[in-house]
């Protein structure tokens, strides 16, 4: 009796020099009946209580955003990735992703969801203890506290290592009093939760905090004012002697960086999701509008210079689609790896993270492959920047008998100007092979 074998978890780059059957990459196409359920539920929601209400979320209409994402815990949509038995549904990373591009087509409000789901509630999960995990998870995934992140320092950004926010243990050791300020925090208006980052005493690193708001000491500046993304809660968040029990560390002391940094990292790919999202429904608008708008007696969708601006939308999306469900079927198969190997779904996730910041892979250690640039090799790139008749953002090495398209063709004398053409009649045929195969 033959035995279906498994493949071997992706390691980094490893996709660029391992051959790769097209049964063994996931593609969209591949979402099973509770996905797409879930993927509905999260769309069906945004029709009925975010787009309606566009304009009253922007202009941050008072509790609207909170009773929003009450409604969405009430659907079990803020705790997708939260185990079972702390009141979530136990979903894998790729149904998680999908439930992020749904609700990514929401505007303001996807940046509300995504915070409190992500690094407002993701510390705690993968970071908690038992006691910490039982008594604040199942009130996020509920809806019931809503969450934010405090690490971003008007002193600190990039370097986040650097803030300085105190925390002293007091005499009696049972309280660590806080005192400093935190910015650009997103949900801080409304938050219950703060995820707050400070260093004890005269640490080199961060330590982490859960803070309740009713610890009392937090005082919040008026809402920021934004270009963009307007409906969503942004403070600045003061503690002012934030008395914290000392059970409310989290993990050790000095862990906060690494906690910070892995969380961010989930969320890079999360937030590759979310725009995807929103990229769609934009396209969505864009071709209804190119079909409604009549200009010369018809439609200007029937224009080609129309055509080509909503083509290109749709090639762009179709990209980062197929990357970013690589990306996270690739995460999903080194949980699982890992859970094989005996470390629980938490500590596995929080360790891939960790693993794909520092460009290594989990196992071996070694470096990340060089050369990478959207998930496409160095030949991916330059064949793409030749059919886009644009140049590619990577550096790749012009051959010499190659022409150089990176020029602007009205800038270029006129015999070049003629070669790049010709070049371009003579375009390199793309490899055969299906979608899911390709470096994309």
């Amino acid at each position: 009796m033959s035995t279906e074998t498994k493949p071997k978890a992706l390691q980094g780059g490893e996709f660029l020099i391992r051959e790769s059957a097209p049964q063994d990459i996931f593609i969209p196409e591949e979402f099973n009946e509770e996905q797409r359920m879930i993927a509905q539920t999260c769309t069906e929601f945004l029709q009925q209580n975010v787009w309606p209400n566009v304009e009253k979320i922007d202009h941050q209409e008072e509790g609207l955003m909170v009773s929003l994402l009450e409604k969405a815990g009430e659907l079990g949509l803020l705790g997708i990735s939260v185990p079972e038995d702390l009141g979530g549904f136990g979903k894998d990373f790729v149904t998680t992703m999908l439930a992020t591009e749904r609700t990514g087509a929401g505007y303001s409000f996807s940046v509300a969801i995504a915070a409190h789901t992500g690094i407002g509630t993701l510390p705690t999960l993968y970071y908690g203890n038992e006691e910490q995990r039982k008594k604040y998870i199942p009130k996020l995934a509920s809806g019931e506290w809503k969450a934010c992140y405090c690490l971003t320092e008007p002193g600190s950004g990039s370097d986040a290592n650097s803030g300085k926010t105190k925390a002293v243990l007091t005499p009696d050791g049972k309280h660590y009093i806080i005192n400093g300020q935190k910015m650009w925090i997103t949900n801080g208006g409304f938050a219950d939760v703060f995820t707050v980052f400070a260093k004890i005493d005269d640490d080199k690193n961060l330590s982490a905090f859960i803070v309740e708001k009713g610890f009392g000491g937090i005082t919040l500046n008026p809402e920021e004012k934004k270009m963009g993304i307007k409906g969503s809660s942004t403070r600045q968040v003061f503690f002012n002697d934030c008395k914290v029990p000392v059970e409310n560390l989290l993990s050790t002391r000095e862990n906060g960086f690494k906690i910070a940094v892995n969380i961010l990292n989930i969320g890079r790919i999360k937030l590759a999701g979310a725009a995807l999202g929103g990229a769609k429904q934009t396209l969505d608008i864009a071709i209804t509008y190119a079909n409604e708008r009549q200009q010369f007696g018809k439609s200007i969708s029937s224009f080609g210079a129309i055509q080509q601006k909503l083509a290109d939308m749709a090639i762009y999306c179709y990209v980062v689609e197929s990357a970013t469900y690589r990306c996270s079927y690739d995460m999903e198969q080194a949980i699982e790896a890992l859970e094989a190997g005996g470390a629980d779904h938490d500590r596995a996730v929080e360790r891939r993270g960790a693993v794909r910041r520092r460009g290594r892979d989990p196992e071996s250690g070694r470096q990340r492959m060089p050369g990478l640039c959207g998930g496409r090799s160095r030949a991916d790139l330059w064949w793409h920047g030749l059919q886009r008749r644009k140049p590619c953002r990577a550096r790749v090495p012009r051959q010499p008998d190659q022409p150089d398209l990176r020029r602007n063709e009205r800038d270029q004398p006129p015999a070049h100007r003629g070669h790049a053409v010709e070049a371009r009649d003579e375009r390199p045929a793309r490899p055969d092979g299906p979608r899911h195969a390709s470096g994309f």
